[in-house]
C-alpha cells in the first residue's frame, strides 16, 4: 500500500473511533443496557410567622418540576420526585415570606420560611371642612395588615356638610367600611350646606275627594296623567322631544344613550324605548338634547276606591266626607273585630243587620233578661252605621262590612237609661263579671268573647261606677267610643273622661268644608269629630222594622269612629296605637293643631287604616312615580314648618310627599306637590325658596 492510500486509512479509521464514541456518550454508553438516569430528590421543610408558630394554608411549589404543597396546622411541607435544579418559593394572600426562595439541586431537610403579614398605608385626605376618623374594627394594631377591616365616619364642621367619597372609596354612605388589600387612597368631599326652611300645609278637598273626580297631582305631569295612572312597573319608558330635532337626531339621541326604540308616536315626536339594563333608574334620560317629558309606560288601574253596590249608599253622604271608599279599598273589616253597641238595644231581625249581629251573647241589662228588641230606634241606627250588612244589594253599608256587633241594651223605648246599667254593661261587653250575687234576680256570667270596642252613643253627668267600669274595661285592652253630646255646651259624661275617644259632630257641609253641627258639645277633652249631619242632610241608616231613615247628632258621629277603629284593628294597627293614629291623621278643620270646636280634626279613614305619620319633605327630583332624595326631612302629616340641610348645590325642586302606603312610589291615594326647578348655591338659606310659596294645595 503506498503511503497516501495508509494515510486515509488511518484518517477513516480515527473518524470511524471518534464517531462510534460520540454515540457511545448520547446513548448513555456502557456495557450492558441503558445509560446514566437524572436522580430524583425529596427536599422538606416548615413555615412559621414572625412569632415563630407553624403557619397553615402556605403554597411551597417548585418552578421546575411544579410540584406543590400546602401546608397544614403544624406547618410542615415536602416536595418530591425533583430533579435538576429547582427554585423553592411560599406564598399566601396577604404575606410576605423571607427567604424569598431557596435553590436546591439536591435533598435537603429543614428549610424553613418565616412569613409576615403585608402592611398597607391608608392616605384620607380632605376637600372642604371637615374632619375624618378611622376605626379598626377587626383587630387591635394600630397597623393596617392585609385584611384589616376599617370604618371611616366624616364629619363636618359648622355649617359644612359631608357630600360624598372619592379615590379607592366612592359614594355617599356615611360612615363606610373597607378592606385593607392594598395601598389605599381616600377623600372626604365636605360642602358649604344650603339651609331650606318653610311651611307647609294642607288642604283637603270636600265634600269628597279630588280622587273620585278624575283629579291629577298638583304637579307638572302632562294632562292625561291621574292618580290612577301611577302605580307601574317601570320597565319602559315614554320620552318626547320638544321638536327641535329631526326624527334621525331624536333617534340617535336615544341610541347613543342605549335606549332601544321600542314604538314611536311621530306626531307627538314621542317614543317608547327600553332602558339599558345598567341604567334601572332612567338617568341617562336626563342629559337628552330636546327632550321634554320623560316619565315610565304606565299602566293604568282602576280608581283607588271601593263602592259598594247597596242601594241607599247614595244617600250615605258622610262616608265620602270622611274618606272611607279609599279606605275601604285597603279592608273592608274582619269578622273577628268585635264591637259593642251599648244602647237601646238592635232590631234582630233586621235584614240589613242580623247576619253580623252576636245574639247569643247580647243582653238587655234594663229588663236582665236577653231580649235586645229596639223600641227606640236609636241603637239600630247607630249599630247600621257601624256595621250594617253591606254589599248585598239591600238598603245602606256600614263603616265595616265585616264585623260582629254584641247588642247590650241599656236604654228604655223611651231613650233613656241610668248609669248603674251602662256601667254593668260595659263591664260584660269587657269579659268581666257585671254583677255579684242577687237572690232573686239573674245571675248574667261574664261574657265568653270580650269585644274590642265599645260604642257610646248616650251621655250625662259624671258618675264615678260608670267611670270606674270605664277604667277596668280600658285596662282589659277595650277602646271605648262615646258621643260628647248635643247641647251646644261642655261634654258630656263618659266622653269626658280622659280614658274615652270623645267624638263630636260636624255637619253636612252643603257641598264645602264641614264645620262643626250647631248642637254639637266641645271643649278641651274631645279627640275628634264625625259626620253627625243637620237639618240639610242628616245620618242615613238602619232603623226597627227593616226600615231606614236620618238622624242627626254626635250619637251618630261616635259609631263612625267606633267602625274606622275597627278597620284600622283589620288593618293591623296595634290597640296601642290606635288613639295617637287617628288624632295625628285627622283633617284639622278651621285652623292649625287642636281645638276644643275640632279636637283633633275630622277623622281620617284612609289615612287611619295606613297609619299615616309622616309628610316627606324633600328636595331632589321625580322620575315617574319614584323620588330621588338629595336631601330630606319630615314632618306631621297635617303639614307645619320644616328645616331641611341641601347637602350640596345645584337646580332641584322641593317636594312635598305624604306617601299614605308607604310604598315608595307616588301613587293613588298620595299627597304630592313639587315646585319648579329652583338653581340653589352653596353656603345660602333659603326661606320658602327664596320668595316661592309653599303654602301648598295637597288635594286628596
Amino acid at each position: 500500500m503506498e503511503t497516501g492510500q495508509k494515510v486515509r486509512a488511518i484518517f477513516l479509521g480515527t473518524a470511524l473511533l471518534c464517531l462510534l464514541l460520540l454515540l457511545t456518550a448520547c446513548l448513555g454508553g456502557g456495557g450492558g443496557g441503558g445509560g446514566n438516569i437524572e436522580r430524583e430528590y425529596s427536599v422538606s421543610g416548615t413555615v412559621i410567622d414572625s412569632d415563630n408558630k407553624t403557619l397553615a394554608g402556605v403554597l411551597v411549589r417548585s418552578d421546575g418540576n411544579h410540584r406543590s404543597y400546602t401546608t397544614g396546622e403544624d406547618g410542615i411541607w415536602q416536595l418530591k420526585e425533583l430533579t435538576g435544579k429547582q427554585t423553592i418559593t411560599a406564598s399566601r394572600e396577604g404575606w410576605a415570606f423571607r427567604p424569598a426562595t431557596y435553590d436546591v439541586d439536591g435533598e435537603r431537610l429543614g428549610l424553613e420560611f418565616t412569613g409576615s403579614k403585608l402592611q398597607y398605608s391608608l392616605v384620607i385626605r380632605t376637600t372642604g371642612q371637615g374632619t375624618v376618623t378611622q376605626e379598626v374594627l377587626n383587630t387591635a394594631q394600630d397597623t393596617h395588615e392585609h385584611g384589616t377591616k376599617i370604618r371611616l365616619t366624616a364629619y363636618p364642621d359648622f355649617d359644612w356638610t359631608f357630600s360624598h367619597w372619592t379615590g379607592d372609596v366612592t359614594g355617599t354612605m356615611n360612615p363606610v367600611e373597607l378592606i385593607m388589600d392594598r395601598e389605599l387612597e381616600v377623600t372626604a368631599v365636605f360642602g358649604q350646606a344650603s339651609t331650606v326652611n318653610g311651611t307647609i300645609s294642607v288642604r283637603h278637598q270636600f265634600p269628597t275627594s279630588i280622587l273620585e273626580g278624575q283629579g291629577r297631582l298638583s304637579a307638572p305631569l302632562s294632562a292625561s296623567e291621574t292618580y290612577e295612572s301611577l302605580g307601574a312597573e317601570l320597565d319602559e319608558l315614554s320620552i318626547m322631544f320638544d321638536g327641535s330635532l329631526t326624527e334621525k337626531e331624536e333617534r340617535e339621541q336615544l341610541d347613543s344613550a342605549g335606549f332601544t326604540i321600542l314604538d314611536h308616536i311621530a306626531i307627538l315626536h314621542a317614543y317608547l324605548v327600553k332602558p339599558p339594563a345598567s341604567d334601572p333608574g332612567f338617568l341617562g334620560a336626563l342629559g337628552l338634547p330636546g327632550a321634554f317629558y320623560i316619565g315610565p309606560n304606565q299602566r293604568v288601574y282602576a280608581s283607588g276606591l271601593r263602592i259598594p253596590n247597596d242601594p241607599d249608599y247614595s244617600r250615605q253622604w258622610h262616608y265620602n266626607q270622611i274618606r272611607l271608599p279609599q279606605a275601604w279599598n285597603v279592608t273592608t273589616g274582619e269578622v273577628s273585630i268585635r264591637i259593642a253597641i251599648i244602647d237601646s238595644g238592635i232590631d234582630p231581625n233586621h235584614p240589613d243587620l242580623r247576619n253580623n249581629l252576636d245574639l247569643d251573647n247580647a243582653y238587655n241589662f234594663v229588663d236582665n233578661n236577653t231580649n235586645v228588641q229596639d223600641g227606640d230606634g236609636h241603637g239600630t241606627h247607630v249599630a247600621g252605621t257601624v256595621g250594617a250588612v253591606t254589599n248585598n244589594s239591600r238598603g245602606v253599608a256600614g263603616v265595616l262590612w265585616n264585623v260582629e256587633l254584641l247588642p247590650l241594651k241599656v236604654l228604655g223605648d223611651g231613650g233613656s237609661g241610668s248609669t248603674w246599667d251602662s256601667a254593668k254593661a260595659i263591664l260584660y261587653a269587657a269579659g268581666l263579671s257585671p254583677v255579684g250575687i242577687v237572690p232573686g234576680q239573674h245571675n248574667l256570667p261574664a261574657n265568653p268573647k270580650p269585644v274590642d270596642v265599645i260604642n257610646l252613643s248616650l251621655g250625662g253627668d259624671y258618675d264615678g261606677v260608670q267611670h270606674e267600669a270605664i277604667k277596668k274595661a280600658v285596662a282589659e285592652g277595650v277602646l271605648v267610643v262615646a258621643a260628647a253630646g248635643n247641647d251646644h255646651r261642655g261634654l258630656l259624661y263618659p266622653a269626658a273622661h280622659p280614658e274615652v275617644i270623645a267624638v263630636g259632630a260636624v255637619d253636612y257641609g252643603t257641598g264645602g268644608v264641614p264645620r262643626r253641627a250647631w248642637y254639637s258639645n266641645f271643649g278641651p277633652e274631645l279627640d275628634l269629630v264625625a259626620p253627625g249631619g243637620d237639618e240639610l242632610g242628616a245620618i242615613y241608616s238602619t232603623l226597627p222594622n227593616s226600615s231606614y231613615d236620618y238622624m242627626a247628632g254626635t250619637s251618630m258621629a261616635a259609631p263612625h269612629v267606633a267602625g274606622v277603629i275597627g278597620l284600622m284593628l283589620a288593618a293591623g294597627v296595634p290597640k296601642a296605637e290606635v288613639r295617637d293614629v287617628l288624632t295625628k291623621t285627622a283633617m284639622e278643620i278651621g285652623g292649625e293643631g287642636f281645638s276644643p270646636k275640632y279636637g283633633y280634626g275630622l277623622v281620617n279613614a284612609y289615612w287611619a287604616v295606613q297609619a299615616v305619620s309622616e309628610m316627606r319633605v324633600i328636595v331632589g327630583e321625580r322620575m315617574g312615580n319614584k323620588v330621588i332624595a338629595t336631601g330630606e326631612t319630615a314632618i306631621l302629616p297635617k303639614g307645619g314648618p320644616y328645616s331641611l340641610t341641601l347637602p350640596q348645590g345645584g337646580k332641584h325642586r322641593l317636594i312635598a310627599w305624604i306617601d299614605v302606603n308607604r310604598n315608595d312610589l307616588v301613587d293613588a291615594g298620595d299627597y304630592y306637590l313639587e315646585t319648579e326647578p329652583f338653581d340653589f348655591e352653596s353656603g345660602q338659606t333659603y326661606t320658602d325658596w327664596d320668595g316661592i310659596a309653599l303654602e301648598l294645595g295637597l288635594d286628596q
